[in-house]
């Protein structure tokens, strides 16, 4: 609903604009200092020294010293977990790095309080930074947003002046220009929606909050009906995702989150100075044979069926179809190796015919078609539920309109079903192209053998044998976020193209 706006001006709905500048903010000053916090700017080498318990032979608890030495590169973000996962109390490990990069600061309380304020400030920055953004996209023409923007703005500008980690970042000059034109940005769009009021769908002020409440009161069911997707959504995947940080780490499982070295960007390049483009090359070819291949399968199955007149028989067939999802992939390969393998009737048959044999389960070759031909068969009849539910909605006046206008069965398939499904089918796509670099592990686990070994290694096969099976946590968390990053780029560029061509997308 519009707000009410002054002297009777005209509203001008400038959201997309406010998106893309809001969207270029959150790069600038949320993920470029988030960056230069990693930017490592000296070096250290120091040795830990504590205790720990432990059980003997006999089954006695003995107390040991254990020695650990640390070294590697220094970094605002090193400095921030260091002091952290130290505490003031046992902050000297933190005094001795800081005082390799130049920075001295001894042991008093009134210097340690010095410290924190050393280490707090870009942490808050960053936190403020975030939440300033958050803010403003939610409700860009809200003054109060539009307030805590600049004062960022000035905070952020303020501690790249004063601040004594940042003085070392190479980036320092242009942070702090940015945050002034920032400030000075942040203020001119204050003027701009105190003058124009923008378009909210609440209103603004008491307005938005009065009929905001009478919304709540009106459907206060179907909010607590949200509530346990909520706290679903909190509890399995949000909160997980702090084991993010063990990507940036050394992680071991007795030392805990906190006192386990940090590593930096340390397993990024580590990953990318090992053998990474075979994994990429397996992950990216096997993932584009299932989109043009796998994808498709279930859009021209629910086509076929939508074209079966006989109820019964149509819903037999449906069920049939959708007996292999409900079949384990371990069963599928075990099929696979009695069909396949050196005595399966497909083995011999074509040993008879061609003269020769074809090893099906150890050829490099073969190995990705068969990978794609069990996913066919396994999960195309299940994926049909969702294009069949879409034919549903399809007009059946149009079909009869098109018959007596003389259109045969293709030409209404091609100008009236394909035309009704298509929004559905970009939804779809949009999905699976954000998932192009999963392509699972128990699956190509099962099927791997050291024959084509150099065709099933993927990239989820290199996290479990390094995480689960090597105890590598840091190493396998940080592709999986490489991942995750990459998939979201994908979401939102494929998104952005299918709004360019005219359909409504994920989004």
């Amino acid at each position: 609903m519009q707000a009410t706006l002054a002297l009777g001006a005209t509203p001008v709905d400038d959201r997309k604009k406010q998106k893309r500048l809001h969207a270029l903010l959150i790069a600038v000053v949320f993920v470029v200092p988030l960056l230069m916090m990693f930017l490592p700017f000296t070096s250290y080498n120091y040795t830990k020294t504590s205790t720990v318990t432990k059980t003997d032979d006999s089954g006695k608890r003995v107390r040991e010293r254990v020695t650990q030495e640390y070294s590697g590169d220094v970094s605002v973000m090193t400095v921030i977990w260091r002091y952290y996962s130290d505490g003031v109390q046992n902050s000297d490990d933190v005094v001795n790095t800081l005082a390799d990069a130049g920075i001295q600061v001894k042991g008093t309380d009134q210097e340690l309080a010095a410290l924190w304020k050393v280490v707090g400030a870009p942490v808050l920055l960053i936190f403020l930074s975030g939440l300033a953004i958050v803010f403003l996209m939610m409700r860009p023409d809200n003054h109060g947003a539009c307030l805590l923007c600049t004062g960022v703005f000035l905070f952020g500008a303020w501690v790249m002046l004063t601040n004594t980690l940042m003085k070392f970042q190479p980036l320092r000059p242009v942070m702090i220009a940015i945050y002034v034109f920032g400030a000075v940005a942040s203020v001119a769009h204050l003027i701009y929606c105190r003058a124009h009021r923008g378009v909210a769908m609440h209103g603004v002020g008491a307005e938005y909050r009065r009929r905001l409440l009478v919304d709540i009161k009106r459907d206060v069911w179907l909010y607590i009906l949200v509530i346990p997707g909520l706290v679903y959504f909190l509890i399995f995947h949000y909160l997980p995702m702090w084991g993010i940080v063990f990507s940036f780490e050394n992680f071991v499982p007795y030392s805990g989150v906190f006192g386990s070295a940090w590593k930096g960007l340390y397993w990024f390049e580590y990953f990318f100075k090992s053998n990474w483009d075979l994994y990429l090359s397996n992950t990216l070819i096997l993932s584009f044979m299932s989109i043009l291949l796998t994808f498709p399968a279930p859009i021209i199955l629910a086509l076929m069926l939508n074209e079966i007149r006989h109820v019964r028989y149509k819903k037999l067939t449906q069920t049939l179809l959708y007996v292999p999802h409900f079949i384990s992939i371990v069963i599928v390969v075990s099929i696979t190796y009695v069909i396949f393998g050196s005595t399966g009737i497909v083995y011999k048959a074509t040993t008879m015919l061609l003269g020769h044999s074809i090893d099906y389960l150890g050829d490099p070759k073969a190995f990705r078609w068969m990978i794609i031909g069990q996913s066919i068969w396994k999960e195309t009849g299940w994926g049909t539920i969702i294009f069949l539910a879409a034919l549903t909605n399809v007009d059946t006046q149009l079909y009869e309109a098109a018959m007596i206008d003389g259109a045969n069965r293709g030409q209404r398939l091609w100008h009236i079903t394909l035309p009704a499904i298509r929004s559905v089918v970009v939804l779809m796509l949009i999905l699976r192209v954000g998932s192009v670099l999963n392509t699972g592990y128990e699956h190509l686990i099962l099927m791997a053998n050291s024959l084509n070994r150099t065709v099933s290694q993927t990239l989820d096969v290199f996290v479990y044998q390094n995480g689960i099976k090597g105890g590598q946590y840091s190493y396998s968390t940080a592709v999986g976020l490489m991942k995750s990053i990459v998939s979201v780029i994908m979401v939102i560029s494929a998104n952005k193209v299918s709004h360019m061509l005219g359909e409504e997308g994920l989004y």
